[in-house]
């Protein structure tokens, strides 16, 4: 492990390479969790289009495997990503307001700001 000897962390500051992957390792963790069954029974459909017979073994393959999960371990994934998107959920409905009370898609107009140039140019007609 002599490659992570070459970072200090000690300062509780992290290299600003790793900020943004350390940030969006729990939202990928718990989407990509959560899109295990999804995918799998969509790749199990498009194998389908091509035969029948494997996407019956695939699909037997799979409740088999789904057999040997624990049970608790369906609940446990089902609460965490439950809470995590139900919190980033109630982030963004408790958010303020944006600055100017207007959407950030549409942002306010600024009457101190002239209005937008407007294409004069003459247009080419055709017959």
């Amino acid at each position: 492990m002599r490659f992570l000897d070459n970072f200090d962390f000690s300062n509780g500051q992290l290299p600003p390479w790793l900020a943004p992957l350390v940030s969006l390792t729990r939202p990928m963790a718990t989407t990509l969790t959560a899109m295990i069954i999804p995918v799998g029974a969509a790749s199990c459909g498009v194998v389908a289009a091509f035969s029948r017979d494997r996407a019956l073994a695939m699909a037997e393959a799979s409740g088999a495997f789904m057999q040997g999960v624990p049970e608790p371990l369906y609940y446990l994934v089902g609460i965490i990503t439950t809470g995590y998107f139900g919190a980033k959920t109630a982030e963004a409905i408790k958010a303020p307001r944006p600055v100017g009370g207007s959407s950030p898609e549409r942002p306010a107009e600024d009457e101190d700001m002239p209005p937008p140039p407007v294409d004069t140019a003459p247009r080419s007609r055709k017959p």
